[in-house]
Formats: structure tokens, sequence, C-alpha cells
């Protein structure tokens, strides 16, 4: 599993320095592809490794609880970073700084995680692979293409019905599969299978949250890309000192009410900030309401993967 996780490392690190580099929009956008690979390799493995080197009980919660924290966390700082290198440097020093980033931890990994054991001839489920790809593929194609050809258009039907289908082949393929690669046994017990369903809701509304705020900013209220950056200060600061909160409040509340408690905060902020509008005060109609989101993240993020 180190070695996986240094493989996805490696993507992710050369294709930000490709991006980085990137002489047009086309190699822009084809090293992105490759980096969602490093990414797509990094995160199961980074969970494989917790599971492998951290024991049952409040060893393994608190390690996964630090996991969760970071990635929230992590999330934040790269936003206010961006938007700094972007505006006093260049937008390509924010993939470029994952080039030294990359290099630590490849160095770190090499150090100081054991390998784990292999199992010999498990078989790679090349035909679940492709058609999960399709699937999904087709689909985020049909929604962004209904967005400008309207849910009507024959080429956004056409995507969104190819990606059903594959997805639905995918389904029967994993039932009849000796090594799926979504096992349909994991969301059979329904702690889990909720766990799953409010962690991608989450992270749907975290990503919407990131996007959104950021365009707000630049075009509604006319802000800098550094100061757009700065400007998601408070939701981080919160998000930080909740998250180093969470180990403790576990112990004392349980994951189910820190977990109620942090999504009723990030839906309240969720709801407020939609409210903004181009002549709002930035602290009424942002800063706020990013308060409540931070805070929600920081209590949500690490008892969901608990």
């Amino acid at each position: 599993m180190r070695r996986m996780f240094i493989t996805g490392l490696a993507v992710f690190t050369a294709a930000s320095v490709v991006i980085g580099l990137a002489p047009s929009a086309g190699w822009l956008l084809a090293a992105r592809g490759v980096q969602g690979i490093g990414s797509a390799i990094l995160a199961p493995a980074t969970l494989a490794l917790l599971q492998a080197n951290f024991a049952p009980g409040p060893q393994r919660v608190r390690a996964v609880a630090y996991y969760g924290a970071a990635a929230g966390i992590a999330a934040s700082i790269g936003l206010v970073a961006g938007g700094l290198l972007a505006d006093f440097i260049s937008w390509r020093a924010g993939f470029l700084i994952n080039l030294p980033i990359g290099l630590a931890l490849i160095w770190a990994a090499k150090r100081l995680i054991a390998e784990t054991p292999t199992r010999r001839g498990v078989q790679l489920d090349l035909r679940g692979v492709i058609t999960s790809i399709l699937g999904m593929g087709a689909l985020v194609y049909g929604a962004i293409r209904a967005a400008e050809a309207g849910w009507t258009d024959p080429w956004t039907l056409a995507a969104l019905t190819f990606g059903a289908a594959m997805l639905a082949l995918f389904i029967r393929i994993q039932r009849r599969s000796p090594a799926p690669i979504m096992p349909l046994r994991l969301f059979a017990d329904p702690e889990r299978a909720t766990a799953y369903a409010a962690r991608a809701l989450f992270l749907g509304g975290m990503i919407s949250f990131f996007v959104f705020l950021t365009l707000y900013l630049q075009d509604a209220l006319g802000f800098s890309p550094s100061r757009t950056g700065l400007a998601f200060l408070p939701a981080m600061a919160v998000n930080f000192a909740a998250a180093l909160l969470v180990p403790r409040l576990t112990a004392r509340l349980g994951n189910l009410r820190l977990l109620t408690a942090g999504l009723t905060l990030a839906v309240i902020g969720m709801g407020w900030l939609s409210l903004a509008s181009p002549g709002s005060s930035f602290w009424l109609s942002v800063g706020l309401p990013s308060v409540l989101i931070g805070l929600g993240q920081g209590f949500t993020l690490s008892p969901l993967p608990s």
C-alpha cells in the first residue's frame, strides 16, 4: 500500500508540474486529468495505510479524525495560498508549489511508512473500471452540457442515458465479479451506507461552497485573487480550531451528536450564504455564514470517515 501511496504522489506531483508549465489550454486540461488519476490513487491508499498502521479503537479513531481534519484544513489553506500566489506571482505558482511538497512527502513516506504485505493472484476488475469511468464521465458531461444547451438537448439526453446505462452495467458487473472494485456488500450495513451518502452530499456541498463563493467574491464583489483567498480565512480559522477539538468531543459526545451538530451548522451557514447579493455586506453575508460552515466542516469531516 505504501507503493501505491507513493505512486499516487508521484503522478499528482508530475501532473502539477506539467500544468504549471502548460503552453496551452489543451496541455492544461490533459494534465488536470492525469492529476485526477493521482488523486484517485492517493485517497484510498491514505485511508488504507491508516487502517493498516493504527489498531482499532481510540488510536484509529484519533488517526482518522486527524485525517478528516487535515482534508478540510488543507482545502481552506490552499484557497488562501492559491489566491495570494495567483495575485502576486502567477497562477502557475499554485501548481508548481506542489513539486517541493510532493517530493518532501515521497521522501517522508519512504522513510517513515512501513510497506504492507502484498497479496498474490488478485484479479483486476477491468470491466468495472471501464464501465464506472464511462458512466460517471457521461453523467458529468451531460450535466455540464445541460447548463448551456438545456436538459432537452439531444446530446445532453444521450450522455445522461448512456451514463445511466453504464452505471447500471457497472453494478451488475460488481455483483458477479470475484474481485469487484466496489464490493456491494459494503452497502449492506445501514450505518456505513448512510455515512457514505452523507459524506458524498457534504463534500459536494463543500466543493460548491468553494467554487461559487470564489465566483461571487470576484465577479459580484470585485475582489482580487489575493483578497478572495483571504476571504476564506474566517472559515479556515474556525475549521482548524474545531478539528483540533474533535477527538476530545467525540469521546465526550460520540460521533452521532457531533455529526448532527456539524451538519446542522453547515446547513444554516449555506442557507445564510445563499441570501448574498451583489450589494451585500461582506461580513454579514459571507464572513459570518462562512464561520458556521467552517465549524460544520471541522465537526463533520472527521467523524464521517470514522
